[in-house]
């Protein structure tokens, strides 16, 4: 991916003309900037994949747009690199710690500077893709246990259709068991009357006789 855009923020010009000549040179597009405020700007707009800033500017200075640019709330994701014209460990550390997610130390090679650049984009490529995979499977997440709830949902509704089911059985169980004994009933009654009548039929022939 070359050609991407990069924002270079220094307030010595010939520093920053010396950075963007050997950027233009190499295929970027490059924004400059002599302070750290209008750098912030300028990452916001141009959505840059590099970011070099030179630790001391008006404005923000490079570590404070170093941290800036890495904030959770930040809706951009750029890889920082720190200008520094201290070799001092303790400095370095310093701007590291602050946000920095890259350095370089004044005076600046050309070699130098690409091999960073190029570096800074392989690593940014990586955090986008494993921040893309994240998503992914933060979305998978979501829509498993979305999946899940239905199921549930449906489980739920099935046993209580199940349970209904079993209840109309046994109340139509119930029904039967009545019709039959009633039926009995019927059958006994019918009987009783037949009985009756047989007696009364008796009855009178004794009478006849």
């Amino acid at each position: 991916m070359m050609g991407f855009p990069i924002v270079v923020a220094d307030d010595d010009p010939s520093m920053l003309r010396l950075l963007e000549g050997h950027l233009t040179r190499s295929g970027f597009t490059v924004f400059t900037c002599a302070d750290g405020d209008e750098a912030l700007l300028l990452v916001q707009r141009h959505k840059p994949v590099i970011l070099l800033a030179d630790w001391q500017m008006p404005g923000l200075t490079g570590p404070e747009l170093c941290q800036r640019t890495h904030d959770p709330e930040f809706d951009a994701q750029v890889f920082a690199i720190l200008v520094t014209g201290s070799s001092q460990p303790e400095e370095i550390a310093a701007g590291l710690d602050a946000g920095a997610d890259d350095y370089l130390v004044k005076p600046v090679h050309a070699t130098v500077l690409l091999a960073r650049v190029r570096a800074g984009n392989r690593v940014l490529q990586l955090w986008t893709r494993q921040l893309k995979h994240t998503r992914d499977l933060e979305s998978e997440i979501v829509k498993r246990k979305q999946a899940e709830a239905t199921l549930q949902g449906a489980r739920e509704q099935a046993d209580a259709s199940a349970v209904r089911a079993e209840q109309a059985l046994a109340d139509m169980e119930r029904m039967n068991a009545m019709m039959m004994g009633r039926e009995e009933r019927v059958l006994e009654m019918k009987q009783e009357v037949n009985d009756l009548l047989a007696q009364f039929g008796k009855t009178r022939k004794y009478k006849h006789v």
